[in-house]
């Protein structure tokens, strides 16, 4: 995935198709991230702690809908342009953010199912073979992050 072109409003990705399938991929495994893993405090006594932490589950709850339908209607078929390379894609401003953090629930959610690891990651597949579409599914989501970001740095 690389920028095609940038934009006043929005960006243009060009991907593979083999890309394509990879980031529809990524977008489809949203959410990961277990709403239980939010909290208000990491520790310390806060007034009203648990009507805190259910206020700010509901919240969390919220938006993980609003952005499971985004993620439902960006995945539009017409959404992606069938070029002689590829696919392009357009990112809009406005959507440029919510699909990162989508992308960054996939791949922190997937770090978490693999159990945080700060080890080698070959060290954890030989561990535990069975990690592998976790893993894997990290990478790809740190790809994209990456190829996405690089709209920004394109031409500043």
């Amino acid at each position: 995935m690389k920028v095609y072109r940038r934009q006043k409003e929005s960006f243009i990705y060009e991907l593979l198709p083999q890309e394509r399938q990879l980031l529809m991929f990524i977008l489809r495994s949203f959410p990961l991230v277990p709403l239980s893993h939010h909290r208000l405090s990491q520790g310390g006594q806060l007034p009203d702690a648990e009507a805190n932490q259910e206020l700010l589950a509901e919240a969390l709850a919220e938006q993980r809908l609003e952005q499971q339908q985004w993620v439902k209607e960006w995945l539009d078929a017409t959404r992606f342009r069938p070029v002689k390379a590829g696919f392009h894609v357009t990112v809009t401003r406005d959507d440029f953010e919510t699909l990162l953090q989508i992308i960054n629930d996939v791949r922190v959610g997937s770090w978490l199912a693999l159990g945080s690891p700060e080890a080698d990651m070959e060290e954890l597949l030989e561990s535990k073979p069975e990690s592998t579409t976790e893993l894997h599914r990290m990478q790809l989501a740190g790809y994209f992050q990456m190829a996405l970001l690089e709209g920004l740095n394109e031409g500043a």
